[in-house]
Parts: C-alpha cells; sequence; structure tokens
C-alpha cells in the first residue's frame, strides 16, 4: 500500500518505521509499505547531520477490502483477486457483485504467467484458455459523496473490464460482443503491457455504498502467447458527481410516458432506464404487428410500471388474466433517445425473464434466456420455468455494441415466453446502463 505524508522540507528525507524498526527511507513523501496484519507505521524526518525529528502518531493500515477513509486508494495494485483459468465459459453472471466465485482460487496481483514478476502464476486447468477471467472487491464508503473512481488496469494481451456487471472499458478488443474465444488485437509481452498501463474514469452512478465488485477478463493474441497478466489499482475521486453521470434532471423513468421516447440523450455515462419504468406491453393471445420492434406504432398498446405480470406480489402493474386466456408470448417495447453516439458506445440491459425471454434491439434479436435454439414464434414456449424471485435475481444481461445501435431514437422490444399457460408467474422488469 501507499504511505503517504505532508512534507517538511525539501532538506530533509524521511525515515519509516514498522513498530520500532526502520524499514524504508525516502526523499518524498510517499513510499510503499505492506498492508493489513499487526504492522504499525510512524515517519519522521531526518536532516543531512542525521538528527531525527519526533515520529508521527501510529498509523495502522486497514487489511484488504476494508476502507480507509484517510486514503483515496480503493484497491491497491497488490491486492487478491479470485481467477477462473478454464478453456470454456465463466458462467453467464460471472461479473455481477452478486455472483459466488467462493469455489475460485485466489491470489495477488499481478497475476498470470510468463514473467518472474508476476505474483501468482497462474496454471491453467487443461489446454490454455483464450480468456481468463477475475474478480476483486473493493468498498465505497458513500457513493452519493464522490465524483467517481479511476480505473487503472494492466491488459496483457487484451483486457475487458466491468464494475458492477458493467463494462467500463477495454483494451486491444475489437468492438462489438466478446466470448470466451474472442482473441486480442495484440500481443505485447508483460514489460511493455506494464509500462502502458489503461486508465478509465468511472462516474459515482455506477457504484453502490458498500461492497463492489470489479471484474476483469483478459484475452489472449494467440494461444502460445509468452506472458498472460492482470493487475488493476482502483482511487477514488471526491467531488461533485457529474450531471451526465445520471438520468436528466427533468426525466423521471417512473412516472414518464411510455408513449414518448425516453429523453437520454446527454447521458454519457450511467442509468438510462431504471428498474420500475414505463412501459407499453401486449398481453393479446393474437400476436402484435410484425413492425411492433422497430417503428410500428405502439398506440393501441398497454401501459404500466414495472414489475408487470403476476405472480410477484411486489408487481406495480399486475395482471389478472385467467389461464384459459393466457398467451404463451407477452410483449414490452420502449423507445429511447440516445442521442449522437460512438463506435464505443456501449448499451448494458438487464432483463426480468420469466419464464423465458427474448431481447431485442431496432428489431434484431440480441439474446435470450431459457428459450431453445431455432425459430421462435408467438407460440414457441419457454424450455423451463422459473419463480418470481429466480427470475428477478437470474436476469438476462446484455451489453449491446455501436453497432446494433443508431444515434436517435432507439427501440428496446422484449418478448416474455411462458413455459407452461399455468405457471404461477410471468413477470418483466428492465433497466439499463450506456456508456459513450
Amino acid at each position: 500500500m501507499t504511505l503517504a505524508w505532508e512534507g517538511v522540507s525539501d532538506a530533509v528525507s524521511y525515515e519509516i518505521l514498522r513498530d520500532d524498526r526502520p524499514i524504508a527511507t525516502s526523499d518524498t513523501t510517499s513510499v510503499e509499505v505492506p498492508r493489513g496484519g499487526e504492522n504499525r507505521f510512524f515517519v519522521r524526518a531526518v536532516d543531512a547531520e542525521g538528527n531525527r525529528s519526533a515520529t508521527t502518531p501510529v498509523y495502522t493500515a486497514p487489511a484488504y477490502g476494508q476502507v480507509d477513509p484517510a486514503s483515496p486508494v480503493l484497491l491497491e495494485a497488490g491486492a487478491t483477486w479470485s481467477y477462473r483459468a478454464e478453456a470454456s465459459a465463466a458462467p453467464e453472471n460471472w461479473a455481477q457483485a452478486s455472483f459466488d466465485d467462493s469455489a475460485w482460487p485466489t491470489g495477488a496481483a499481478p497475476l498470470g504467467y510468463g514473467d518472474s514478476a508476476i505474483a501468482t502464476q497462474i496454471a491453467a486447468k487443461g489446454s490454455r484458455p483464450v480468456t481468463t477471467y477475475y474478480r476483486s472487491h473493493f468498498q465505497v464508503a458513500d457513493a452519493k459523496a464522490l465524483k467517481g473512481i479511476n480505473v487503472k488496469y494492466l491488459a496483457d494481451d487484451g483486457a475487458v473490464v466491468y464494475v458492477n456487471g458493467v463494462e467500463v472499458d477495454r483494451t486491444r478488443m475489437g468492438s462489438g460482443t466478446v466470448s470466451y474465444t474472442t482473441r486480442a488485437d495484440a500481443a505485447p509481452n508483460y514489460a511493455a503491457a506494464s509500462a502502458s498501463l489503461s486508465e478509465v474514469f468511472v462516474p459515482a452512478s455506477a457504484l453502490t455504498t458498500g461492497d463492489n465488485v470489479i471484474a476483469v477478463e483478459t484475452h489472449v493474441n494467440y494461444l502460445r502467447t509468452p506472458t498472460v497478466s492482470m493487475q488493476a489499482s482502483i482511487v477514488r475521486v471526491d467531488g461533485t458527481p457529474e450531471n451526465n453521470s445520471s438520468i436528466p434532471s427533468d426525466h423521471n423513468t417512473e412516472s414518464d410516458d411510455a408513449t414518448k421516447p425516453i429523453n437520454a440523450a446527454t447521458v454519457k455515462s450511467g442509468t438510462v432506464i431504471d428498474t420500475g419504468a414505463e412501459w407499453n406491453y401486449w398481453t393479446s393471445t393474437n400476436e402484435p404487428a410484425s413492425d411492433w420492434a422497430t417503428t410500428g406504432s405502439l398506440a393501441s398498446w398497454n401501459r404500466g410500471s414495472g414489475p408487470i405480470g403476476w405472480g410477484d406480489s411486489g408487481a406495480a402493474t399486475a395482471l389478472d388474466i385467467a389461464k384459459k386466456d393466457r398467451a404463451v408470448t407477452y410483449y414490452f417495447a420502449r423507445d429511447i433517445d440516445l442521442g449522437a453516439i460512438t463506435p464505443n458506445t456501449t448499451l448494458t440491459v438487464k432483463v426480468r425473464a420469466d419464464d423465458g425471454a427474448v431481447l431485442r434491439v431496432n428489431g434484431k434479436i440480441v439474446d435470450t434466456k431459457r428459450m431453445s435454439d431455432g425459430n421462435i414464434t408467438h407460440t414457441t414456449y419457454a424450455n423451463s420455468a422459473v419463480s418470481a424471485a429466480k427470475a428477478s435475481s437470474d436476469l438476462l444481461e446484455v451489453t449491446i455494441p455501436a453497432s446494433l445501435l443508431t444515434s436517435g431514437v432507439n427501440r428496446i422490444g422484449v418478448e416474455e415466453h411462458l413455459n407452461y399457460k399455468g405457471t404461477p408467474s410471468m413477470t418483466f422488469d428492465l433497466n439499463a446502463t450506456v456508456a459513450k
């Protein structure tokens, strides 16, 4: 960890003591020292003649994962990470804060292989994987009392970074959807990657008070690449959250008019669709017009705030449909104005899928959950049934690349498919964040 203090004079050096033993001297006002445990640190000034000042008050460093109010560092470069190095995809929700990584091995950063400076040497299970996954936690005392965080990370060969399940940056990775078989664009060695760390600012709107999770996936350029490594640090950025880090003040997704597009044109990074937003929805046994997910009129549809459905006591819009009158498929749609997008723009969408779901953006199917392969129609059943509680915790999460978005108005469309008509619950809700 970094121990910092106020300087006295340029004519002195500083002696750092752990308990009563000097461990280092420094001409600057900061130094790297061991963290946690029973270590107690002191600093005193030493002039050219060897005269020493009184020591500072004792400083005891908190353990990893604990908040140190005096330090802006929320995650240190040598922090402990959980990791997965297998030649297969990680679970779909691996980057989410709620994911249980207790079965993953752990080690101090930097992690990887191919260089003696790497602290945790990773041996893959079986053949070398293209993608290795890493997770660590950091604490935020009050997410509303800071501007955001700076994340600095090592990408060797390439990396994609997530905070609380939302992608915040990528290095040496092309645009578009990334899978466990996606190769990095280049293959730097460990020294080169370490000398050119990537850095990204993440606004406070992406954080929660208390526990937060940073997740990183590294991708090789080719399987015999000599080094793979990952390391990241997080520093708190104090200040007032930027206005463009949240929904504009004139927009309220809980009470707005679903017949109009959500106004997110000025949002550069942050939430653009809140859980509980109002949606247009269709419950008829007859399917809607074929252009419902693109530019078709939604004027004849019903409207209500999420969650929408039956079988959930917390539903804001409760549906009461007799089993004999139930359709197999229910439709939900909402337009959102994203303003001008860039090649780096992404929209991360989380859908409550009960029982199954099909997510469309501007008419194109982006992803599905609990739906079998093949053509999906108005009468296609989901391949399994889930409770409302399970659906609310096991979301369909998709990061939509710029290639599927357009500047201006985009339509988000979701189909919810029953597993059987007597299923005890059918519920829908959705939230989304944008990064430009």
